[in-house]
């Protein structure tokens, strides 16, 4: 099996600065990075709070004091109320060294957006799946430290070939993941609850590295 890095597809980089501004106050469809703070979720953008009013999401997931969660939801007042429409729960992890022996793991993995907010660099991605299947897939994350700076971000996943190049597509749906990766671990210095954050670039090579440079 040809080995080779997963595509990114479509990276860009979202700057959070600012202030909220009126027109956010009765937004729909917000998105953000939360973290359960004492029955409500505090946003990676300037640690505004978010009350939940109304939860939609049919999941209890974000009452988990301490987990860390991508949510969408509609504002619904200046008091920061939300009306909760989908939560994503975030696993947040510590990528290891790229080892020796490169996984022979090539199973495609789409991700849709990611960010560098409150400290971490978040990835969110869709994936293949057999609904029939119980297989349990896995992604696999490392990094490499390259020369000016550059940090290699790798992400291989494990998918039991569970992907149109192998089953009819018919039979496949789409799942989601998140990843929260530290970056004050990867680059010490760098990013301090995001107020550096306009210091990071995010660019993807012919090879399906993800290259995190720091900017002097």
């Amino acid at each position: 099996m040809k080995k080779h890095l997963l595509p990114l597809l479509g990276l860009c980089l979202v700057l959070l600065s600012g202030c909220l501004g009126e027109s956010t106050f009765f937004a729909n469809n917000y998105t953000d990075y939360v973290t359960c703070r004492q029955g409500k979720l505090v946003g990676d953008l300037n640690g505004y709070t978010f009350t939940v009013t109304e939860d939609l999401s049919e999941t209890s997931a974000w009452r988990e004091e301490g987990g860390r969660f991508l949510i969408r939801c509609d504002i619904l007042d200046r008091a920061l109320a939300i009306r909760l429409r989908k939560v994503l729960p975030v696993t947040v992890t510590q990528p290891l060294p790229l080892p020796e022996a490169i996984p022979d793991y090539d199973d495609p993995v789409e991700i849709l957006d990611s960010r560098i907010s409150g400290g971490y660099l978040n990835l969110y991605m869709q994936y293949y799946k057999d609904p029939a299947s119980n297989y349990a897939h896995r992604f696999l994350p490392y990094f490499s430290k390259g020369e000016n700076g550059v940090l290699h971000l790798y992400l291989f996943h494990d998918g039991n070939r569970e992907n149109p190049a192998y089953v009819e597509a018919s039979k496949l749906v789409t799942a989601e993941w998140v990843y929260s990766f530290p970056v004050e671990e990867l680059l010490p210095g760098g990013v301090h609850s995001g107020i550096t954050v306009h210091r990071f670039k995010l660019k993807t090579g012919e090879d399906g590295k993800i290259s995190v440079i720091q900017e002097p």
